[in-house]
């Protein structure tokens, strides 16, 4: 549903905004965000809506807890953690 995508979409950048709160939390959402991009694929309309979120909590987290991800996650939920930083990093990051 579009509606819930916009819904996740704005609580993922609202997270992001907190940080200092959330620094040994990323790690464990980052993995939940992960999971559920892994394990069912979201209609077009719906992923362009929550990714924007998704990067968001991506910028959110440090390098420690996306190393976390990548160390606890199997091959599939690396594979996708990987296409979800190369798209961060192309699209969304600030270079300045």
């Amino acid at each position: 549903d579009l509606e819930c995508a916009r819904n996740m979409r704005r609580l993922l950048e609202e997270l992001a905004t907190h940080k200092k709160a959330l620094v040994r939390h990323g790690a464990y959402l980052l993995s939940d965000l992960v999971a559920v991009f892994r394990s069912r694929p979201l209609p077009p309309a719906a992923r362009a809506e929550i990714v924007p979120g998704v990067y968001a909590f991506i910028g959110m987290c440090t390098e420690i807890e996306i190393q976390e991800v990548h160390a606890a996650s199997d091959a599939t939920a690396r594979r996708v953690l990987k296409e979800l930083l190369e798209a961060y990093q192309r699209s969304f990051k600030f270079r300045g």
